[in-house]
């Protein structure tokens, strides 16, 4: 609801925030946890764990086959996981697009983690690659080239929406999301989920990653940069 929430006004929504929340949530029922024998990662003691010169934090199960990594930039409590008997790194939803869509993605924890399995990969400590979005299986050096494509995209995006917030100010949402999905289409990116919501949620995550903040709490409120105060 909160993602949905900050691009009201901004993309076409099917319904308000809540009732379009309520209904993607619905595409996953029935929801039947185990709550009685399931546990979270987080109620385990965390683990420092080292694959090749990288270091991660996370939990190992079967004597270390299986590494659990704590990634957080989709989303906060995001992971990755290492198989390190078939040399499968899984890299689950930290690839999807070079911007983080979600309302608690964290752009600079996505660039980091894919900087780190690129290096993993050209160490040998990994030899195949899978996510779980794009449902494609990649070896070798083509991860490395696949990894820095990613992060050449990142870079290349945010300074494309810098020269959009350029144009303006303050920045309101909506004509900026038009903008940036023409920049997506110019520069070639986007991710595995190219809609118009998915791209509203990276064109308000790309605004606050430039350091503009909403000026109110209205729909399609501008965003600016916060006034700079020196102290008397």
């Amino acid at each position: 609801m909160r993602s949905f929430e900050r691009i009201a006004g901004v993309a076409p929504l099917p319904a308000p925030p809540a009732l379009t929340s309520n209904k993607v949530v619905s595409l996953f029922e029935p929801m039947r946890p185990f709550g009685a024998t399931t546990r979270t990662y987080e109620e385990r003691p965390l683990e420092r764990i080292r694959l090749g010169s990288q270091r991660f934090t996370g939990w190992t199960f079967a004597d270390g086959a299986v590494r659990v990594l704590r990634s957080q930039g989709h989303c906060a409590g995001h992971v990755i996981v290492h198989l390190g008997d078939c040399g499968v790194l899984h890299l689950s939803d930290e690839g999807n697009g070079p911007c983080g869509a979600m309302a608690d993605a964290d752009q600079l924890k996505i660039q980091t983690v894919l900087g780190a399995v690129a290096r993993l990969f050209e160490e040998g400590g990994a030899a195949l690659l899978t996510d779980g979005h794009t449902f494609a299986l990649r070896r070798g050096s083509e991860v490395v080239s696949y990894l820095d494509g990613l992060l050449e995209q990142a870079t290349a995006l945010q300074d494309a929406a810098l020269g959009l917030t350029r144009e303006s100010s303050p920045v309101r949402p909506s004509a900026f999301t038009t903008r940036y999905g023409e920049s997506l289409a110019e520069l070639g990116v986007g991710g595995a989920n190219p809609n118009a919501m998915f791209t509203a949620m990276m064109a308000v995550n790309q605004l606050r990653e430039l350091g503009l903040r909403p000026q109110s709490g209205d729909v399609d409120a501008p965003w600016s940069r916060p006034t700079f105060q020196n102290p008397a």
